[in-house]
């Protein structure tokens, strides 16, 4: 994954292949939304189907007229196939576009380092 495209999640919708791409604007809608991204993701995790209505939403840019199909595609594709790719978008989206992988190397990294414990000096 290169710069241009770090964040972005593939997803099936409804049968066809759309892109969840992080923007300011949904990491702002998203984040006044929901107390924490924890939280957010919690809901995900659990298959609450308007918060994944909501990351979908966001994710793809939708506008109003658009969006206002999401429940059939959601209906229509299934709650459990896309929890997984929409939690991983919202991970992404809080994470500046590094996966979970990603921020446990640099979390060990840093802890190996003594870069969190300046005790260590």
């Amino acid at each position: 994954m290169n710069e241009l495209t770090k964040g972005e999640v593939v997803i099936t919708l409804d049968g066809q292949e759309v892109t969840l791409k992080p923007s300011l604007g949904a990491f702002t809608v998203l984040s006044s939304r929901y107390e924490t991204y924890g939280e957010l993701l919690r809901l995900l995790a659990a298959g609450n189907v308007p918060a994944i209505i909501q990351v979908l939403r966001q994710g793809l840019g939708l506008t109003d007229a658009q969006a206002k199909r999401l429940p059939n595609q959601l209906f229509s594709t299934g709650v459990s196939d896309l929890i997984d790719p929409v939690s991983d978008y919202v991970f992404r989206l809080f994470n500046a576009g590094k996966s979970p992988a990603e921020v446990m190397a640099a979390q060990a990294e840093a802890a190996g380092s003594g870069a969190e414990n300046p005790s260590r000096a």
